[in-house]
């Protein structure tokens, strides 16, 4: 057994093991990156390559897009005096920027090494 493989043993013994999850799952060492849509994405992925299927996979979690107002007012603002920065309305910018990472579509999916997707047969 390699250091990987005891490593992802030592989690999976402790993991909360979930049997039904309906959204992204990763798969560590799988097709392409890993990352599926869904449990039938994968069965279709594996089935399509004759392998046989994972018993467990990590659920993810999908996360948006994060901008933070204070770290883009420094950067813009890196060749003005420092007294002027406190001059912006950071709170107000960052209400804006929140709506607007609200509004974009893509997201990335981040695995939840806490928990597994147990998968049947």
């Amino acid at each position: 057994m390699t250091k990987s493989d005891t490593r992802l043993a030592d989690i999976f013994q402790k993991a909360v093991k979930i049997v039904n999850w309906p959204g992204p799952v990763y798969v560590p060492r799988a097709y392409e990156n890993g990352y599926f849509e869904s449990i039938e994405a994968l069965r279709e992925t594996y089935e399509a390559h004759g392998q046989g299927l994972p018993q467990w996979v990590f659920p993810c979690n999908e996360v948006g897009l994060k901008l933070h107002a204070e770290h883009i007012l420094e950067n813009a603002l890196s060749d003005w005096e420092d007294d002027s920065q406190g001059d912006f309305d950071v709170s107000g910018l960052q209400k804006i920027l929140d709506d607007w990472c609200a509004m974009q579509k893509p997201r990335a999916w981040v695995e939840d090494t806490k928990r597994v997707v147990l998968i049947a047969p």
